[in-house]
């Protein structure tokens, strides 16, 4: 759910140029949360958010990546990992 999330932001966020856009952006995407993924935003971000409720803001710090192991030689799946520590 948190790489669907960073995609759609990577998609359809970045792209948005007013404040205000963005904050209905993040209410979109907290409501689908709710409603198609049956699941609590707050819950899926408690490790970026502790003891406060989940804002816009906050989304910037959702990363991910899709590294493989150079010991591997191109012999593995490529995971998106979501970057935890900056």
């Amino acid at each position: 759910m948190r790489l669907w999330i960073h995609e759609v932001y990577r998609v359809f966020c970045d792209r948005l140029v007013d404040s205000q856009d963005r904050k209905l952006f993040f209410q979109i995407v907290k409501n689908v949360v709710q409603t198609q993924f049956k699941e609590k935003i707050n819950n899926l971000f408690g490790h970026i958010v502790i003891g406060r409720d989940l804002d816009d803001d906050d989304m910037r710090n959702l990363f991910f990546g899709d590294y493989m192991s150079p010991k591997s030689g191109g012999k593995t799946k490529k995971r998106y990992n979501e970057i935890l520590d900056m």
